[in-house]
């Protein structure tokens, strides 16, 4: 138990995952069969499913709006066994598998959670593949890096923004999801070689995107910009690898976005 504990903390994910994941192991999150147990009166079905009881178990694993998207991605739950708990759950996941796949299931039940609370107090209903989108792609981008490469101090990583050559200019953009208000928010900023910044824009989507589709936005809005302004170079950079990877792509792409 105390090599789980400690693989827990030492996941490559962000703190307030592994804060949630910490109280999910130890079943204190506020499920409503937790919330009946502290004698508060409310109706114990799933938002979801109607199932009589949400407990932890059932909320982040066991839904049927859920359980599929575990299944295709983690082995402990394709063999059809019985899940007695979470915590035996995430245990088997580590012991049976990587403390890689850990953190994916950890990113991808932070996400359900996150979901849940949205049906249950705002009657929201978000997909799946969007919230488990979300959890991925808003990763601290210094965790990802140290992943790619093969770091695992604790130092922190430092970035610079780096200046395009003399004859160019260079356009960072970037997107972000508010779920809480659903809706999209998008920046841009280009500056020259000497890191002025020549132009700023910000501006909110009332459609609410997935996220890389958010970033594929905020690119088009950039660009449409700069088209204005007659730049004769433009660099453009994103922090979404795979917007980059598509569009830098030799040959057709077929990505939805």
């Amino acid at each position: 138990m105390k090599k789980f504990w400690t693989a827990l903390w030492k996941l490559q994910v962000p703190h307030k995952v592994k804060v949630f994941a910490w109280r999910a192991c130890k079943d204190s999150l506020s499920t409503k069969a937790n919330l009946i147990k502290r004698k508060l009166d409310i109706e114990g079905k799933c938002s979801f499913c109607q199932h009589p009881l949400e407990d932890l178990r059932h909320v982040l694993i066991l839904c049927p709006s859920i359980y599929e998207f575990l299944r295709s991605r983690f082995l402990v739950f394709q063999n059809g066994g019985q899940i007695s708990s979470f915590l035996t759950a995430a245990m088997d996941i580590l012991f049976k598998g990587t403390s890689e796949e850990l953190a994916d299931f950890f990113l991808m039940v932070w996400a359900f959670w996150f979901r849940r609370n949205k049906m249950v107090h705002k009657q929201i209903a978000l997909p799946p593949q969007q919230v488990i989108g979300f959890a991925f792609t808003n990763k601290l981008h210094s965790v990802v890096v140290r992943h790619q490469l093969g770091l695992h101090s604790s130092k922190y990583l430092v970035y610079r923004w780096s200046a395009p050559p003399e004859d160019s200019l260079k356009l960072n953009i970037d997107g972000a999801l508010f779920f809480y208000l659903n809706k999209a928010g998008m920046g841009v900023v280009l500056r020259n070689h000497m890191g002025e910044v020549l132009m700023a824009s910000s501006r909110v989507e009332s459609v609410f995107l997935e996220p890389e589709q958010v970033e594929a936005v905020a690119l088009l809005r950039g660009l449409q910009l700069c088209m204005r302004l007659g730049i004769p170079k433009l660099i453009i950079k994103s922090d979404c690898l795979f917007l980059e990877e598509e569009i830098n792509r030799s040959s057709e792409s077929n990505a939805a976005i």
